[in-house]
């Protein structure tokens, strides 16, 4: 053991909040949905632009609902 270590995994770090929120615009479609609530926005389609940019919000938030369910129904190394 004193060679090698301990025999289990190393724990990754938490992510913060807010990054994973963020993390959640790399995904193309909210990419497309943002470019078209700011192509709204110039052509002065206001009601479809918060349209859009709500639609991304909440897209977001359920994603980030959705990753927080599945970390915790993972249950914790009981060999490490």
């Amino acid at each position: 053991m004193k060679k090698y270590g301990p025999n289990k995994f190393a724990e990754a770090k938490k992510v913060p909040g807010y990054i994973s929120f963020l993390n959640q615009y790399k995904d193309p479609m909210q990419i497309v949905l943002l470019v078209a609530a700011v192509v709204s926005i110039i052509i002065q389609q206001w009601s479809t632009a918060l349209i859009l940019i709500i639609l991304t919000l909440f897209n977001a938030l359920l994603a980030l609902r959705q990753e927080g369910k599945a970390e915790s129904s993972v249950p914790p190394c009981r060999r490490c």
